[in-house]
């Protein structure tokens, strides 16, 4: 198993979620 790979994956994956929660908290301030 890659560890790298992994760690990259998921690295990107808190970064996207990290983005989402913020678009969607700004979006309902603005509501």
């Amino acid at each position: 198993m890659q560890k790298t790979g992994k760690g990259k994956i998921l690295k990107c994956t808190y970064l996207y979620v990290d983005v989402y929660i913020h678009l969607y908290v700004y979006a309902h301030i603005h509501i």
